[in-house]
């Protein structure tokens, strides 16, 4: 009877022993993640969170990942959206102008040309 209560005792201290360093790595995996996700917010966009694929916390890490990688993405697409409406503004725009330019031209010169009395 001795052994089976030394047994069950040598079980459960183990199981506490293994419990708490669980805990603990996992406190520190998220206190990572916490660094990363700062990391992030401040603009490092190619941080990347990382874990173990049998860790507690690696679905949540994987979610962040995925998150942060299209958010990336869709950053990416809106600069290249924003560069091309860009090009396109200075494209009209000196379309636009070099019609007006040469019509004021043309304006000036016939007002030069017409009689002192045609005038206004």
């Amino acid at each position: 009877m001795e052994i089976f209560c030394f047994l069950f005792c040598t079980v459960a201290l183990l199981s506490v022993v293994y419990s708490a360093a669980v805990v603990r790595k996992t406190k520190t995996q998220i206190s990572e993640m916490l660094d990363a996700l700062a990391d992030i917010k401040n603009g490092n966009g190619n941080r990347r969170i990382l874990a173990n694929t049998h860790d507690i916390v690696s679905p949540l890490a994987y979610e962040i990942n995925n998150i942060v990688l299209s958010y990336e993405n869709q950053l990416s697409i809106f600069h290249q959206t924003e560069e091309a409406n860009k090009r396109l503004m200075t494209s009209l725009s000196h379309d636009v102008r070099t019609p007006l330019t040469t019509l004021i031209g043309y304006l000036d010169a016939a007002y030069k040309i017409l009689p002192k009395r045609m005038a206004p």
